[in-house]
């Protein structure tokens, strides 16, 4: 075995570069204006009108006619008839008689008595009335003090179509030059190749006993 410079095709990995055409998607943001009014509240007092149904009672006097009847006690004679006893006899000997005789009797008799007159009365009357009456009420109201205008940021999404220059990794054949141990035809004696089938003698060399184009080889392992 002799080294020798052999070539060799071998697959190299290299980078290329390539323009390539995408679609990339991206946010902006707009200034978009919104405005922006400023009120104020105030409170006042309005005047409210109202109606309300009322029941007014009114008193007055009045002077009703009235008859009056009275009972009154009044003497009144009568006649009444009776018996009254009468001693009849003499001196040693009496007795009573009863008579029938007429007396006059007064006796208090109730009559009635009729006297038309006037009483004073007191009389009540209701009426109904609808009056309007006024009202504070609070009222609020708002007021305008100014209007601003003020700008917002609103996402918008855009695409757009771009050239990016990509890497590659592209493999390539290349030629490269190698040292390879290859075989190597020799003539020698024919003591000499029964020896080159032994082992290997000694690491510095092998040292050939033959004469003519033996000779010493060089250990190639070295």
């Amino acid at each position: 075995m002799v080294p020798m410079c052999i070539t060799e095709t071998r697959m190299k990995s290299c980078i290329v570069k390539t323009n390539k055409e995408r679609t990339e998607t991206y946010t902006v943001f707009k200034r978009v204006p919104v405005e922006r009014e400023y009120t104020t509240e105030c409170c006042y007092m309005d005047t409210e009108i109202r109606t309300k149904e009322i029941t007014k009672t009114k008193c007055r006097r009045v002077k009703n006619p009235t008859v009056l009847v009275d009972t009154v006690k009044i003497p009144v004679k009568e006649i009444q008839q009776g018996t009254r006893c009468c001693e009849v006899g003499t001196w040693c000997s009496k007795c009573c008689i009863e008579e029938p005789c007429t007396c006059c009797i007064t006796r208090a008799a109730d009559i009635p008595r009729t006297r038309h007159c006037t009483r004073e009365d007191v009389v009540f009357e209701e009426c109904k009335k609808t009056i309007d009456y006024c009202v504070k009420i609070p009222k609020y109201e708002k007021k305008s003090c100014g209007v601003e205008t003020i700008y917002k940021l609103v996402p918008v999404e855009k695409t757009c179509t771009v050239t990016v220059c990509v890497p590659e990794i592209v493999k390539k054949p290349v030629d490269i030059k190698v040292q390879r141990m290859v075989a190597k035809q020799v003539c020698c004696c024919k003591e000499c190749a029964c020896k080159t089938k032994k082992k290997r003698q000694k690491e510095d060399g092998w040292i050939k006993k033959c004469s003519g184009l033996c000779a010493k080889i060089p250990n190639p392992f070295k």
